[in-house]
C-alpha cells in the first residue's frame, strides 16, 4: 500500500450557504469512476490549502456500503 495519493484534486469548488447556515459544501472531482474505488483499499483525505498549512480536516475509508 502507498502513502502517497493515487488521485488528488487541487481545487474544490463549494457552495456557501448564508453566514448563519451550520453547513458549507465543498466538493471536487477525481478522474476515476465510484465503483473503482470500492474496488481497493482506498481512503479520501481532505486537507485545509497549502495556505492553512495542508492541515488535515478529515480521513474515512471509501467502501460501497
Amino acid at each position: 500500500m502507498s502513502a502517497q495519493p493515487v488521485y488528488e484534486t487541487r481545487q474544490a469548488n463549494s457552495v456557501e450557504y448564508p453566514s448563519l447556515a451550520p453547513r458549507t459544501q465543498h466538493w471536487a472531482q477525481a478522474p476515476v469512476a465510484l465503483s473503482e474505488l470500492t474496488k481497493g483499499d482506498y481512503v479520501l483525505l481532505v486537507r485545509t490549502s497549502s495556505a492553512d498549512g495542508s492541515r488535515p480536516l478529515f480521513c474515512g475509508n471509501i467502501s460501497a456500503s
